[in-house]
């Protein structure tokens, strides 16, 4: 059996591609007039705003985060239902270590440090949604 046979192919992989790597004429359109809109938190997709004045704007065009996925709204919900699928696209990954962390994980106690990473992770995937942190297997060495 193939690679290709065991993967469901949904035929809009040229559309998702011109989505991430190209950019879609409308949806560049939409997050263009989105962005002028004040308002924190937005859909990822489209940037329409939820919150504040924008937000209150975006309500009364129909626009509220989605039930499926908050990060989104609803408009970009019912597209990503309507044409499932991907692309693979080329993407920057950047690790950071942490300056001092390992003094800090030194003097705290072995438990304390994912904890804190986590709690510092939490905070900026809310405000920005695009981080993965993966401490779990964090040792403090005696």
């Amino acid at each position: 059996m193939s690679d290709s046979a065991s993967q469901p192919e949904f035929g809009h992989e040229d559309l998702w591609r011109q989505i991430f790597h190209d950019g879609h004429p409308v949806l560049t359109g939409k997050q263009r007039r989105y962005r002028m809109l004040p308002g924190m938190p937005r859909c990822k997709m489209c940037f329409a705003p939820f919150g504040g004045f924008g937000g209150w704007i975006a309500r009364r065009i129909g626009l509220r985060p989605s039930f499926r996925n908050p990060r989104f709204c609803n408009a970009c919900d019912k597209f990503i239902e309507q044409f499932p699928g991907g692309a693979e696209v080329p993407v920057s990954i950047l690790f950071c270590d942490l300056r001092g962390s390992v003094a800090l994980g030194m003097s705290w106690v072995a438990r304390a440090m994912p904890r804190r990473l986590r709690g510092c992770a939490i905070w900026w995937w809310r405000r920005c949604g695009s981080m993965t942190v993966s401490c779990w297997n964090f040792r403090a060495i005696p």
